[in-house]
């Protein structure tokens, strides 16, 4: 799989779980049901926080942690998140995969990795917290979406909606 077609199936999976965390009330949304972050918002936070992170790493430019409280639904969420999603994919067919990204973490530990494991570690990361997500939706009484990669990899060959 390319890197493009991984990132793809990485905002594909995001957006599809957006939407059905944007029918929440706004007490399911934050309600904590005892997970590593605590309520599904915490945890989009987290997610929109992590890509936004390496979006601006990879680029060597500087950037604030977001804080779940100043994000009190998810639209409010998706206004910040979604540029990144599109300007990363931007990013992914610009850059050279292999180019060596020195950065800080939170802590100041300096790493080095390439784009393109960057990239893959993002999209990984995703799909870990969707799990999550996942199951606080069903604790919540909510079908999460389906988000298979085969499900993804069908829609995109136009074999099934």
């Amino acid at each position: 799989m390319t890197l493009l077609t991984a990132w793809k199936f990485h905002r594909w999976a995001l957006e599809r779980f957006l939407a059905v965390c944007q029918e929440l009330e706004p007490e399911a949304l934050t309600k904590d049901l005892g997970n590593s972050f605590p309520s599904i918002r915490d945890t989009l936070v987290h997610c929109f926080m992590a890509d936004h992170a390496w979006f601006h790493r990879v680029q060597g430019l500087a950037f604030t942690r977001p804080e779940a409280q100043n994000y009190p639904s998810v639209q409010s969420i998706i206004d910040q998140w979604q540029p990144f999603l599109e300007q990363w994919e931007t990013l992914i067919t610009r850059s050279s995969l292999e180019q060596i990204i020195v950065y800080k973490t939170f802590d100041g530990a300096e790493f080095n990795n390439s784009f393109e494991e960057i990239t893959r570690h993002v999209v990984n990361h995703g799909s870990y917290h969707r799990g999550q997500i996942a199951m606080m939706l069903r604790l919540l009484g909510h079908k999460p979406p389906a988000t298979d990669w085969i499900l993804y990899s069908r829609i995109s060959q136009g074999q099934t909606q």
